[in-house]
């Protein structure tokens, strides 16, 4: 039980340790909330300025530059993404993991320093995941364990790759390997456990 104490006494002050559902939770949330930072912060680099591409600009009589209420009111399209940078700025990657899409390019001018087939279209991810650990934590109980079936262990590219076939595995623990190490098999087995439609 958590010990109130008041200004001018004294003793000591105990704390509740949390629980594994609020830990669960936490988790979950942190996760989120450092994927919607890192999508804001991207947003910010990408947004155009008065010194980026793709600027809706105006210029009022006294030769300044401001935006109008047109432009500001109006979606804006910049170039980042679509125009080559210069040849002696381009990069060559060479990837042996068997990358079929990427994008490299300049946050500063938008310009593309290396790409290969950047419109192919893609499932998500890192959101896929963030979700799945949403669902999870938002369908399981404290002490859930979930199933390790045939399609978690033979999953396909990152995982954990230590999941037990066969046995059952604190829901927890999965994600943990969901989402440090961005594991594809704890991915599976956290979905049909929440789903309920596992195979023996």
């Amino acid at each position: 039980m958590t010990q109130t104490r008041f200004l001018g006494e004294e003793g000591p002050v105990s704390h509740r340790p949390p629980t594994r559902g609020q830990r669960l939770r936490h988790l979950a949330g942190a996760a989120a909330f450092a994927v919607a930072v890192g999508a804001v912060a991207l947003l910010v680099f990408m947004a155009p300025d008065a010194a980026g591409p793709g600027s809706p600009m105006g210029v009022n009589a006294a030769g300044g530059k401001v935006g109008s209420a047109k432009a500001r009111a109006a979606p804006v399209f910049t170039s980042y993404g679509t125009q080559l940078a210069p040849p002696a700025e381009r990069v060559g990657v060479q990837i042996k993991q068997g990358l079929v899409s990427g994008l490299l390019f300049n946050v500063r001018t938008g310009q593309v320093l290396w790409a290969r087939d950047p419109g192919r279209i893609l499932p998500i991810a890192s959101l896929t995941k963030m979700m799945t650990a949403l669902v999870t934590v938002a369908h399981s109980k404290t002490g859930d364990l979930a199933l390790i079936t045939t399609a978690a262990t033979h999953f396909v590219g990152s995982g954990v790759g230590l999941l037990p076939l066969g046995k059952r595995v604190p829901v927890e623990a999965l994600l943990y390997g969901l989402l440090l190490p961005s594991g594809n098999d704890a991915a599976i087995a956290l979905a049909q456990h929440v789903a309920g439609n596992q195979r023996r």
